[in-house]
């Protein structure tokens, strides 16, 4: 089995959105061109593809100049015949906890998608002894039932508020905007600190948004994929074609060539001094 039930990890938070589940099939190096490729399924029905990229247990798809169909087609016609392993290197899934995904393309040839669920995603099975105590009854006392649910209310209590044991975290949001120095556009960043309950730091994400002043640029710096220049290995991106922006999502690193303060006043000095402007916001 080399496929998983993923969850869909959507940053655009809408209320009362549920959450959403993809089987993804396989994940998959070409030893060909070095590229990671992705095949899977919202409804196990019609199938989606993409190139692939992984930050921590997070599979990121995009789109590429690649003719990825006929990539992907290679590959399950190799994997359904159980050869696949001269020309593509399996990806274990085994630490992925969700997947964003960005672009998508949709997989245009046949293929009998019921075969390819069953040879990929691992089925639960249940063991003979394990579906004899499913099926023994068992009384319990009034006072045990008691004891149980006292149990399993305090487990939620904590699970549901865990500041009470590990404190709660503080979150700031630092925000600038500057007008970029090599290409027409303006630029507004929104830096994310989360900070221990102790006051240090914990995560810092950046989110920036480059707004386009010229629309030919814009076109020009998103189809010749000028924005690699602006990319770095980790970050994930966006277009968004109507206000002429290009976001850009990265994170900083802050186990390795970590040079900024790691206590939350030295922080916010630090960039309050760059001339961001820091307010504190509650953590969700």
């Amino acid at each position: 089995m080399i496929g998983k039930v993923i969850k869909v990890n959507d940053y655009n938070f809408v209320y009362g959105k549920e959450t959403v589940y993809v089987s993804v099939y396989a994940a998959f190096r070409s030893k060909k061109n070095g590229n990671k490729y992705v095949v899977y399924s919202y409804d196990n029905k019609k199938i989606y593809c993409g190139t692939l990229f992984i930050r921590n247990k997070e599979l990121i798809v995009m789109n590429s100049k690649d003719n990825v169909n006929e990539i992907i087609r290679d590959f399950l016609y190799l994997f359904m015949n159980s050869s696949f392993d001269d020309k593509y290197e399996a990806i274990s899934l085994n630490e992925i906890e969700s997947v964003e995904i960005i672009d998508e393309s949709v997989y245009n040839f046949d293929i009998d998608v019921d075969k390819l669920y069953n040879l990929t995603i691992p089925k639960i099975e249940v063991s003979r002894e394990e579906k004899k105590i499913k099926n023994k009854k068992k009384k319990l006392s009034l006072s045990s039932i008691c004891l149980i649910i006292l149990f399993i209310v305090i487990i939620v209590f904590f699970f549901v508020n865990p500041e009470v044991i590990m404190g709660k975290n503080v979150k700031y949001i630092c925000s600038t905007s500057y007008l970029h120095k090599e290409i027409p556009a303006s630029v507004n960043e929104d830096v994310t600190l989360t900070f221990r309950n102790n006051g240090q730091i914990l995560n810092i994400e950046v989110k920036s948004d480059y707004i386009f002043n010229d629309s030919i640029y814009y076109r020009e710096f998103k189809n010749k994929s000028y924005f690699y220049k602006y990319f770095e290995e980790g970050d994930t991106y966006k277009f968004d074609d109507v206000n002429y922006t290009y976001r850009l999502f990265s994170e900083v690193n802050i186990e390795e060539e970590y040079f900024l303060p790691e206590d939350i006043d030295g922080l916010i000095s630090y960039y309050k001094e760059k001339s961001y402007e820091c307010k504190m916001i509650e953590e969700e």
